[in-house]
């Protein structure tokens, strides 16, 4: 718990002031908000470029800079929202605000890894932010549905690794293993050995990874739009992305999504037939609050990887980056308890079929006598 307060593992912001929210004083309202609201976007941008030549006070110009780039969201214009975004971090590379723009702006892009590593460092900015446990959450599904799913820099879910160092009792350097989902605070990467097929918890500076013949990383540049490559064979869209809402979208931003790719992709209008099944099924799912929540959540994904520790990925999320919020158990945390027990059945029910078969083996050599 004390290791996640602070912020053990988690990536840390640029270099610059510590402030992470603006004085009182300087949040009233901008000139073009209300303009935005009403629709009118160019107007909106005209004062909001007014007052950013207007003002040369430091916290006004990053206030600006968000509220702009909302703005630009809300009209879709991710690019250059982004660019505003980052224009605010360079002024206060803690501004909470800003932090959580930039990771839902590329959420909105199929951006998931650099979503979630803004969304990672908020946690190490503002662990009290509202709701950033289930952005996290659903940032980890989302990067796993297109097949580079991190749980620490550089290490990603489904990577083959090689031991760069011996831990006695555990592995010897050389020995290779599968990494399989987030760990804990202490130990972020959980892997799976493959010569015992024990699952353990780690760092990743014990890992070295073993790429050959896989997808280039996400793309890590700082501004561009593209989305991440999903690895060959993950066959798992962003039912998000496929509608073009963004990943906070109202009941008539669906709607409209939903008859626009409708029209788009109907095989009438020349349209593929399977990708107007997917904004059906898109539809079908975003509609529903119940479908969606468990979407959100990884419900979707396959049985391995994430339920590799028998957890969910809303509970490896919590163990990884929520410790705290588990409580204190008496006799350990029965989530750990879990696998163990898990484990021990396993063993246990394979006893019971080797006996089993030594019984029908035993019967089937009597009858031949």
């Amino acid at each position: 718990v004390k290791e996640a307060r602070a912020g053990a593992g988690l990536p840390h912001p640029a270099p610059g002031s510590d402030e992470k929210q603006p004085p009182e004083e300087f949040t009233y309202p901008t000139l073009g908000e209300d303009m935005c609201m009403a629709g009118n976007l160019l107007g909106a941008l005209e004062k909001f470029k007014e007052e950013l030549v207007a003002t040369t006070q430091r916290w006004r110009r990053a206030i600006v800079f968000v509220r702009r780039s909302e703005c630009k969201r809300l009209h879709r214009q991710l690019g250059s929202a982004l660019a505003d975004l980052d224009a605010a971090l360079a002024i206060y590379p803690q501004y909470a605000a800003a932090l959580f723009g930039k990771a839902r702006v590329l959420l909105d892009t199929a951006q998931s890894t650099r979503a979630l590593r803004a969304f990672e460092t908020l946690l190490r900015v503002d662990r009290s932010w509202p709701r950033l446990q289930d952005w996290i959450v659903r940032a980890h599904a989302s990067a796993r549905r297109s097949g580079r799913a991190p749980v620490s820099e550089d290490v990603f879910v489904g990577d083959h690794v090689r031991m760069a160092r011996r831990a006695p009792g555990l592995w010897e350097a050389g020995d290779t293993a599968v990494v399989v989902g987030l760990g804990t605070s202490q130990g972020p990467v959980t892997i799976r050995l493959d010569k015992s097929l024990r699952t353990v918890h780690t760092q990743p500076f014990y890992l070295q990874p073993l790429r050959e013949g896989l997808p280039p990383g996400p793309n890590q540049g700082s501004g561009g739009m593209t989305s991440e490559p999903a690895v060959a064979g993950s066959g798992m869209s962003d039912h998000y992305h496929t509608l073009g809402v963004a990943c906070d979208f109202t009941s008539e931003q669906l709607r409209q999504a939903y008859r626009t790719a409708s029209r788009t992709h109907h095989p009438d209008k020349g349209g593929s037939a399977a990708m107007f099944q997917s904004v059906a099924v898109a539809h079908e799912v975003l509609s529903d609050p119940d479908q969606r929540r468990a979407y959100d959540e990884g419900a979707d994904l396959p049985s391995s990887g994430v339920q590799e520790e028998g957890l969910s990925l809303r509970e490896q999320v919590e163990r990884r980056y929520f410790p705290d919020h588990r409580g204190f158990w008496l006799f350990g945390d029965p989530l750990e308890k879990r696998r163990e027990n898990q484990a021990r059945q396993a063993e246990i029910d394979a006893l019971k079929r080797r006996a089993e078969k030594l019984k029908e083996d035993e019967r089937a050599g009597r009858t031949e006598l």
